[in-house]
């Protein structure tokens, strides 16, 4: 499973995540929130630490005052390591990455792949591994898959007890996935990767 440890420089507080999406900023909604004096600085929707096949990477979220890691200012996907200093603008709040993880979450790789060959698929028990865990999370008919009018991959939730999930935020609507996209059935349940998109053979 994805597994990250921020630890803030000021306080010493530890921050510990395991989903492929952290995000920081002041908005409620982030996964780190920051408030008080040390986020005068600190854009709402700041940046994001994103975890992929290759690894964890830090991306700034067009914040007024920048990232930076190591002092460097961040312009892109910077890959992360342990001992890596982010720092929320020049004199903002300032975090060290104290633990990475970079394998993909075991239960993706417990799963067998599951190929659309038709316009609708459901996400069941049967499709996700439906004893132990993930029965108590994956409800019944928990998610729904479908091809769009423009042919691209959409999913939706289905009215599930748990929630559906891509990349760490709830699905409410229809939502169109792309390449590497992860979804996740309930916050801790199977996770599933798009690892291609396009015609069968």
């Amino acid at each position: 499973m994805p597994y990250l440890k921020l630890v803030a420089l000021a306080t010493g507080r530890s921050i510990e995540a395991r989903e492929p999406v952290v995000r920081l900023g002041r908005d409620p909604g982030s996964t780190i929130v920051f408030s008080g004096d040390e986020a005068n600085v600190v854009s709402a929707r700041h940046a994001e630490v994103r975890h992929t096949s290759g690894g964890w990477h830090l991306v700034d979220l067009g914040s007024r005052n920048g990232t930076l890691v190591n002092g460097a200012r961040v312009t892109g996907a910077v890959p992360l390591k342990v001992g890596d200093k982010i720092s929320l603008g020049d004199s903002g709040p300032k975090l060290t990455v104290a633990a990475v993880t970079e394998e993909v979450a075991p239960t993706v790789a417990e799963h067998p792949a599951i190929e659309m060959r038709a316009y609708a698929v459901s996400l069941l028990h049967a499709a996700t591994g439906g004893a132990g865990e993930a029965e108590a999370i994956v409800s019944r008919v928990h998610a729904e898959l479908t091809i769009g009018q423009s042919g691209g991959l959409m999913i939706r939730d289905a009215g599930s007890k748990n929630g559906t999930f891509v990349n760490g935020d709830r699905v409410t609507g229809l939502l169109p996935l792309r390449l590497g996209d992860h979804i996740t059935l309930g916050r801790s349940g199977p996770v599933l990767i798009v690892e291609g998109l396009g015609t069968a053979p």
